[in-house]
């Protein structure tokens, strides 16, 4: 559990909610903007704004992890799994968004794209930080797979990654 006690521990409890639910609150509200096209430059204002927020959310979340050594605090796994499955609730809201905004042909509105694509982007990683958090409260399974990697490496199983 020591990389969501990395990630957790950086966050308040009440900051990481703000944070989650107002990205999620905000991606709300541009989907039910996506369905009147009179709104674009509002769209497109706010379309920025959940861009700045996942950017801001996700470096903070590179600095504690490269700062290393988390705040003395102890995180139980009904946080992680809760923090989880809210990174999770937070990637089907901004799915729904994205998938409504490329029906409505937003993805290439010159205004809309960058950000469309940016938001798309950080939610594989919204998706790719809730497995991590799931899967750091398995430390057997993440021992199994440094085990089975120094193995590998141990056969010479390596590749260079331009061979793949």
């Amino acid at each position: 559990m020591g990389t969501a006690s990395l990630i957790l521990t950086n966050f308040e409890v009440d900051r990481w909610n703000a944070d989650i639910y107002g990205a999620m609150a905000l991606a709300s509200r541009l989907s039910s903007l996506v369905k009147n096209r009179a709104a674009t430059l509002k769209l497109a204002y706010d379309l920025r704004k959940l861009d700045w927020t996942m950017a801001s959310f996700f470096h903070e979340i590179h600095k504690g992890i490269e700062r290393g050594k988390p705040k003395e605090r102890d995180i139980t796994p009904e946080q992680v799994l809760d923090a989880a499955d809210t990174l999770l609730k937070m990637h089907g809201t901004i799915s729904g968004l994205y998938e409504a905004c490329k029906r409505a042909r937003l993805t290439n509105h010159s205004f809309m794209a960058g950000s469309l694509r940016n938001i798309n982007e950080y939610n594989e990683e919204v998706l790719e930080l809730s497995s991590l958090l799931k899967t750091s409260l398995r430390p057997e399974m993440v021992e199994a797979i440094y085990n089975r990697a120094r193995e590998e490496q141990e056969r010479g199983e390596v590749f260079d990654l331009s061979e793949v």
